[in-house]
């Protein structure tokens, strides 16, 4: 539940993309796991750029790279109203764009940014395309977790850009927005933002990446993601880390553990 008192963000975290090498495997595996399915493609620079839908709405993008551009990998989206001017006041903190403000088609406008510490988040703009990541039945986008560094650099920035607010006292578990991870006490090594949308979890740590986090209650997820080909090990309380057969990995959070001699780190 949202809290009255403060602003809603424009900026929330409520979009998702996957790129992989062998992005064939990842559909199908996501497919078999969740049930999302391909709703559309469109051309993006010569590639396709696929739409994976749950019930008929599109809530994540899918695109194939090259091994040379890197591991299959999640981008978590920041959706808004204008990529251009947010582009411009990442810029203005101390990001750099990582792809330019970009019209797919009719359905949006696609952007990346870095923050100051190297962390990558995606832009997305609707047009004819409203993501359904948060609504959706089928493991709705629930947190993105980030580790850091530099937690008060980053959440500064993140403040800043975006307009996203701290949880100032830890919510019950019925009252975290909209369900995210392993709820705990704020600390110095722990920080969730408000964003509108999914909440934003930071951690201090080793600089990463931000990886989504899902929501599925479903038992045996852990071991139906080994038997398609991926892997899934333990995080903390409910929450396991999965990874696709191509390497691309998240978090699912209110999941039993998966059984001790089936658990792949």
């Amino acid at each position: 539940m949202t809290d009255q008192t403060s602003p809603v963000s424009q900026h929330p975290l409520g979009w998702l993309d996957v790129v992989s090498p062998d992005i064939a495997t990842t559909t199908a595996f996501l497919e078999k796991l969740f049930g999302w399915v391909e709703a559309n493609r469109v051309d993006v620079e010569g590639n396709d750029y696929l739409f994976l839908a749950d019930s008929g709405r599109p809530m994540h993008g899918a695109e194939q790279i090259r091994p040379d551009q890197g591991s299959a990998r999640w981008t978590v989206f920041v959706t808004a109203p204008d990529a251009r001017s947010l582009v411009a006041r990442a810029e203005a903190a101390g990001g750099k764009v990582g792809f330019p403000p970009t019209a797919l088609a009719d359905l949006g406008v696609i952007a990346m940014v870095t923050d100051p510490l190297g962390a990558t988040l995606g832009i997305w703009q609707p047009l004819a395309l409203v993501p359904a990541s948060v609504e959706t039945a089928a493991a709705p986008l629930v947190a993105a977790r980030l580790g850091t560094e530099d937690l008060g650099r980053t959440s500064a920035f993140l403040r800043e850009v975006f307009g996203w607010t701290p949880f100032e006292d830890g919510p019950p578990a019925d009252d975290h927005e909209p369900g995210a991870a392993s709820p705990r006490s704020p600390g110095r090594d722990f920080l969730r933002l408000r964003t509108g949308g999914a909440v934003a979890e930071l951690l201090a740590s080793d600089q990463g990446e931000w990886i989504p986090v899902f929501r599925d209650t479903r038992a045996g997820l852990g071991e139906l993601a080994i038997s398609l080909g991926g892997t899934a090990s333990q995080v903390d309380g409910d929450t396991i880390r999965v990874a696709d057969p191509a390497g691309a990995e998240f978090l699912l959070t209110g999941c039993p553990e998966p059984r001790p001699g089936n658990v792949t780190a």
